[in-house]
């Protein structure tokens, strides 16, 4: 989705190097059994003699005003230095546990360089024996901005011993304020439910298959779907509501017209799909954005879905419900009654089932990526028809190359990041999704993967065609990114960067896409049903 993929790739590698820090199971035989019921660190700021003997160094900050009550104030008047405020957790005894650093906020006349790093900051750093700390951190404030709550979700590596917590200023003037600083489980293994019965069938939703069509950018016309439909067989597309240009999500200024807007461009396109065969799998993608920041953000969420599910619940052309693209559950208000993002996608399915009993409900993890999967708590097995999706662009290095500031040309197969990158090691990326899929007998559809089409020597045809292999032989459906979106992921364009006008004569990846959709199966509604609009 690059050129207008940016902030969604930054999401990707920054959920890449959240999820990789998972550890689960927690460690057997540890000697410190931490609870939900109390947090591993709190401070209200309310007993001050407390508070100076945790944090330091002393005279880097002052008591103030909080929320409520007394907080802590940290100011700053010359913009080249930092100034962070410390405080130490144990952490021994916690690998494994999904944890949620917090605390209430406010800005007051910050001023940066402009760089995103600087700013009013809430870092936590996880420290291990013999290893660099791991750094989670809010992103950097500046101006000023009212009191809200803000956090960030972490989960803890088997070897963690201690954890810093960092308040304060980065290379920034101006006015901090802090309250409520809490550290807290948020998860735990004994929260996931056991495996399921093996023998259980998964069921994938629809009775064609195998579905494999390709993601599309709604501005496209009734020729373009002609193509993909038609000449090449596509059976399946994912549909962006919003595309990737509503960056402030639900907070959108006029969001329900906005919305309104989305949904009138898919109604057009619906009757040509019926036409041609091709189900449409209905994706919020840059309009969910937020969902974590409040409670009242997560009832827009909800109410958004009925909304549509409550449009599309008669029309059998729209295939399937993609709650969230690569949703940004690391970051978020927590403590203040936000709920994790399997517990928000719960909660909407069962609003979606209220209104369409059974159309297929697709979450996806953190940030889309395989390696969340552990992470990923599955929604209750009552609930009918859903399924997990995962987006596959690892290695993020090479899939991106010269997309992430590194002009460094990476070989597939080929070595990337220290590791020989082939089939089999995408296999392994994958491993987690699959055993996911083994242990709760779920269906998978991979929703997103690709390469630049400029990969040298032909790499992007290869890895597309082992990613297509694998996804194959798990029984995955899949969608590739994208058709006639970004030229840079066009399979219609050569591998010249230069040359931003589709090939003269078909490339080796259209028509390893096409040889794949031409064994699909169509899906033509008689519409004897009527389609039901509010």
């Amino acid at each position: 989705m690059i050129a207008c993929r940016r902030r969604s790739i930054l999401h990707l590698l920054a959920g890449l190097a959240f999820c990789l820090t998972a550890a689960y199971p927690a460690a057997a035989g540890s000697p410190f059994q931490p609870s939900r019921s109390s947090p591993l660190f709190l401070d209200d700021f309310e007993n001050l003699s407390h508070s100076k003997g945790v944090w330091g160094p002393a005279g880097s900050y002052r008591f103030s005003e909080g929320h409520p009550g007394t907080g802590m104030l940290v100011t700053q008047s010359d913009p080249g230095l930092s100034t962070l405020v410390q405080a130490s957790v144990d952490l021994k005894g916690t690998g494994g546990l999904l944890l949620a650093f917090s605390a209430h906020c406010r800005a007051e006349k910050i001023q940066t360089d402009g760089d995103p790093a600087t700013g009013a900051s809430l870092t936590i750093l996880i420290h291990s024996k013999n290893k660099p700390p791991i750094r989670h951190a809010v992103p950097a404030v500046e101006g000023t901005r009212g009191w809200r709550n803000a956090g960030v979700l972490l989960a803890v590596p088997a070897e963690a011993e201690s954890a810093t917590l960092c308040l304060g200023m980065e290379a920034a003037t101006g006015w901090a304020f802090f309250d409520n600083v809490r550290l807290a489980i948020v998860r735990s293994p004994e929260d996931f439910p056991p495996p399921r019965d093996p023998s259980l069938p998964i069921d994938k939703g629809h009775a064609l298959g195998m579905l494999r069509g390709a993601m599309i950018h709604p501005a496209l016309g009734e020729g373009d779907l002609e193509l993909l439909g038609g000449a090449w067989n596509a059976n399946l597309i994912r549909w962006q509501l919003g595309s990737t240009q509503y960056s402030a999500g639900l907070a959108t200024p006029g969001f329900d017209a906005v919305l309104e807007a989305e949904l009138a461009l898919l109604d057009r396109a619906l009757p040509v799909c019926a036409r041609l065969g091709v189900l449409v799998l209905v994706d919020l993608h840059s309009l969910s954005a937020g969902c974590f920041d409040s409670v009242q953000a997560q009832d827009q969420f909800v109410a958004v879905w009925e909304a549509i599910a409550l449009r599309y619940r008669g029309e059998p052309v729209v295939w399937g419900y993609d709650l969230a693209n690569e949703p940004d559950g690391t970051l978020g208000a927590w403590g203040d009654g936000v709920l994790l993002w399997d517990e928000l996608a719960e909660r909407t399915a069962r609003a979606i089932r209220a209104v369409d009993a059974g159309r297929p409900i697709v979450v996806e993890p953190l940030h889309g990526s395989p390696s969340a999967f552990p992470l990923l708590k599955p929604l209750d097995f009552s609930i009918p028809g859903i399924l997990y999706s995962v987006h596959m662009y690892e290695p993020v290095e090479f899939t991106h190359q010269t997309l992430l500031g590194s002009s460094t040309p990476y070989l597939y197969p080929g070595h990337v990041g220290g590791e020989f990158w082939d089939k089999e090691r995408l296999r392994t990326a994958l491993r987690p999704v699959l055993d996911f899929q083994e242990k709760y007998r779920v269906a998978v559809l991979v929703g997103e993967f690709s390469a630049i089409r400029w990969a040298p020597q032909g790499g992007a045809y290869r890895y597309i065609r082992d990613a297509i292999e694998v996804f194959e032989e798990s029984g995955w459906d899949w969608v590739y990114h994208a058709f006639r979106e970004w030229h840079g992921w066009s399979a219609e364009h050569t591998e010249d960067p230069k040359n931003a006008k589709p090939a003269s004569e078909p490339t080796d990846r259209e028509l390893l896409l096409r040889a794949w959709f031409a064994g699909n199966a169509k899906y033509f509604p008689s519409h004897d049903r009527p389609v039901t609009k509010p």
